[in-house]
């Protein structure tokens, strides 16, 4: 008896492990609409002292407005890391921020975006951008990463327009 009884449960196991595979599957396959974050450089790679554009776009992809609180003035951050995970800058760690409660509400749709840009000298490498939306109930956070090589840029002087005739 006590065979039969492991033997069902093991046989029900398998349908239920079974049917929440296929949830799972149809779930993955048309996931539901969401609040998405994406950031982005202006390039790929750089120059060691060139100057990088900083971008982090936040759309609301719900039927609903979206609320984001905030505990200060500070709204997102961006954060190079190096290869060895070691933080070469963030935006954030020269300013300061009033402390007061504030929000942002995206509607459906529509989409929050925050610029800045990033005028360090970096060593050649690899490097990682973090960009946070850093609200209090509902933090945000991508990266995209991008490189820095000395091998890729050579120094022309100005092209000359050659004369007509």
């Amino acid at each position: 008896m006590g065979t039969a009884r492991a033997t069902g449960l093991m046989a029900l196991l398998l349908l239920l492990g079974t049917a929440t595979t296929f949830s799972c599957a149809t779930v993955m396959e048309t996931p539901p609409p969401q609040v998405e974050i994406a950031v982005a450089t202006d390039k790929g790679v750089y120059a060691p002292n060139e100057p990088i554009r900083l971008e982090m776009v936040v759309r609301n992809r719900t039927d609903e407005v979206v609320v984001f609180e905030f505990s200060s003035g500070q709204r997102f951050d961006f954060v190079i890391v190096d290869e060895a995970g070691t933080v070469v800058w963030r935006w954030s760690a020269d300013k300061a921020f009033i402390t007061v409660l504030g929000e942002e509400q995206l509607a459906p749709g529509e989409s929050l975006s925050y610029e800045e840009r990033f005028e360090g000298a970096l060593s050649p490498g690899t490097y990682t951008v973090l960009g946070m939306l850093v609200s209090s109930n509902e933090p945000l956070e991508a990266s995209t990463t991008f490189d820095v090589s000395e091998e890729w840029f050579i120094h022309l002087p100005p092209r000359r327009r050659m004369p007509e005739g």
